[in-house]
């Protein structure tokens, strides 16, 4: 693995924890700052846990030796985060989503490329050695 990819990971991992415990222990607050109604706070607390759930994954994802042992956590990234990106700007064009909403398709966003790039860059290099099985 990459020492970049590693970096995306614990980049990532950071920003999952950052707003995984905001959203858990302080879930009226964060769910305010964004413009958005928190509902039933308990629904919010989840959010926060499945937030964290994310960071913990980042975070083993980076601790790992072989491409094979991040190989689904880095498909799984890629799809969040560009998944992310795009409901941040439907609630921004579509649903009058608060300016600070921005922030998070700039998250979101920066770390899909990377994350993006990551996989086609270790997708590439992984067929070029000799000897490798071809990624499905």
């Amino acid at each position: 693995m990459t020492n970049g990819l590693r970096t995306v990971f614990w980049l990532h991992a950071l920003a999952a924890f950052v707003f995984g415990v905001g959203y858990l222990f302080a879930p009226a607050f964060v769910a305010g700052v964004f413009d958005v109604d928190a509902g039933d706070l308990f629904v919010t607390r989840l959010y926060g846990v499945a937030t964290l759930a994310l960071g913990v994954a980042s975070v083993l994802a980076a601790l790992a030796t072989t491409y094979e042992q991040v190989d689904i956590v880095l498909r799984m990234e890629v799809f969040y985060t560009v998944a992310a990106t795009l409901v941040c700007l439907y609630s921004i064009f579509f649903l009058s989503g608060a300016p600070i909403t921005w922030l998070a398709v700039g998250l979101f966003g920066v770390l899909a490329l990377l994350f993006g790039y990551c996989a086609w860059q270790t997708r590439a290099q992984r067929r070029a050695e000799p000897g490798t099985p071809a990624l499905r």
